[in-house]
C-alpha cells in the first residue's frame, strides 16, 4: 500500500493515504490522480493507472475528519504483479513509502483520521 506521512497539521507526522481536495476544474478521478502524483511522485502513464482502478467508495461519516465536514471519494488502484514504482514525498507529504499489507494492522494507531478504516474497507485488513 502506498502511504504518506503527513507533513502538515492536522495529523502532522501521521500515516495517511495520499489525497487532497478538488480543484475547480477537476473531476473526482482527475483530482485523485493529481494528488497521488503531487504527494508521492508516482509516475505511471494515465492509461495504465486507469486499468489499475478497481473500486471507488465514498466515506462521509460526519465526524470522520478533524477538519470538520469532509467527504472523501477514495479510489482503490491495484498494480497487480507490476514492480512497485519509485516514490518520493512531495507537496504536503513528509514521506512516501510502500508498506506491505500484512503490516497495516500493527500500524493502525499511527493513522490520521479514518484512513486505516478506508484501507480496511478495500483490503479487508482486519478480516481473519
Amino acid at each position: 500500500v502506498l502511504l504518506i506521512r503527513r507533513g502538515q497539521a492536522p495529523g502532522l507526522g501521521l500515516l495517511a493515504v495520499p489525497g487532497g481536495f478538488l480543484e475547480q476544474r477537476d473531476t473526482v478521478y482527475q483530482s485523485a490522480v493529481r494528488e497521488l502524483e503531487e504527494e508521492t511522485g508516482l509516475a505511471m502513464l494515465e492509461p495504465a493507472l486507469r486499468q489499475c482502478l478497481k473500486a471507488v467508495a465514498v466515506f462521509d461519516r460526519p465526524d470522520r475528519s478533524q477538519r470538520g465536514r469532509v467527504i472523501t471519494h477514495a479510489h482503490y488502484f491495484d498494480l497487480g504483479e507490476r514492480a512497485l514504482p519509485a516514490v518520493q514525498a512531495g507537496d504536503d507529504a513528509r514521506d512516501a513509502q510502500w508498506v506491505p499489507i500484512a503490516e497495516l494492522a500493527e500500524l493502525e494507531p499511527q493513522f490520521h483520521d479514518d484512513h486505516f478504516q478506508m484501507l480496511d474497507h478495500f483490503l479487508g485488513v482486519l478480516r481473519p
